[in-house]
């Protein structure tokens, strides 16, 4: 923008591939919900200023909030799903000393 600020956007794509999460293979008589992790992606987004030695930033984690189930453990008969962090937008300011 200037000799003094520069602006910038950073955006990143993560994919994970499937993957086992258990030992134990799921059969229809014992079935096992975390014996595959299904594949996900996710997409981050950063924009922002540098101005001297300071940085302001807006950014956006999991942009389209993907709720893919990660683990679905079994845990005294309870079985639960963890996925991603949901979207989070915020803001940061750095300074490089």
């Amino acid at each position: 923008m200037t000799d003094e600020v520069a602006a910038f956007v950073l955006a990143d794509y993560e994919y994970t591939g499937q993957s086992f999460g258990s030992f134990i293979i799921s059969t229809p008589d014992a079935p096992n919900p975390s014996y595959i992790n299904h594949s996900y992606s996710a997409v981050n987004l950063s924009t922002g200023v540098n101005v001297g030695r300071y940085q302001l930033s807006l950014f956006a984690k999991n942009l389209f909030d993907n709720k893919t189930i990660l683990q679905a453990p079994t845990i005294n008969s309870v079985t639960m799903g963890y996925t991603l962090r949901p979207l989070t937008v915020g803001v940061s300011l750095q300074a490089k000393f």
